[in-house]
């Protein structure tokens, strides 16, 4: 950083962090295209009963924003205890084992848990990712590169 400019490396630090947004873009909208499909409905069973199933969908959708709430309160505590990287990884860690929990679901409850995971998980980095950008990123520029994060946001 060399008056106040950003580097490359600057640039590449922002991208590789951009992709913790687009993660929370990506879990939040995916569900929504899979409520639609039969496979979906017919593992699960939710097609007889069209009042289970609305209330079944409102949980998974629910649930994963209560899971985002409790990540974005959590995430200021683990940031003063343990320091930004080892809870960004942390908060990493929670939504692969989210992500992996909802694909590998065998039931309704177990993907309704995944959900809240995820939440949680992608909660976290939603708070973390722009404090971390715009603690590297020079202050002539730190609009520009901050507000990456919202632009990964919401690019799915």
């Amino acid at each position: 950083m060399h008056g106040g400019h950003y580097s490359a490396f600057n640039i590449r630090i922002i991208l590789v962090l951009t992709l913790g947004s687009l993660t929370y873009g990506y879990a939040f909208s995916v569900i929504s295209n899979t409520f639609g499909q039969p496979g979906f409905l017919q593992y699960f069973d939710l097609v007889d009963n069209a009042s289970y199933t609305n209330k079944i969908e409102g949980l998974i959708s629910g649930l994963f924003s209560a899971g985002g709430i409790f990540g974005t309160l959590t995430v200021s505590y683990m940031c003063d205890k343990h320091g930004r990287k080892i809870t960004m990884n942390t908060a990493a860690v929670i939504c692969i084992i989210g992500g992996t929990l909802q694909a590998s679901s065998i039931g309704v409850a177990m993907l309704l848990v995944a959900r809240l995971i995820t939440g949680w998980g992608v909660g976290m980095m939603v708070v973390l990712i722009p404090i971390f950008q715009a603690e590297i990123s020079p202050p002539s520029s730190r609009g520009l590169l901050v507000g990456q994060h919202g632009i990964y946001h919401f690019i799915p």
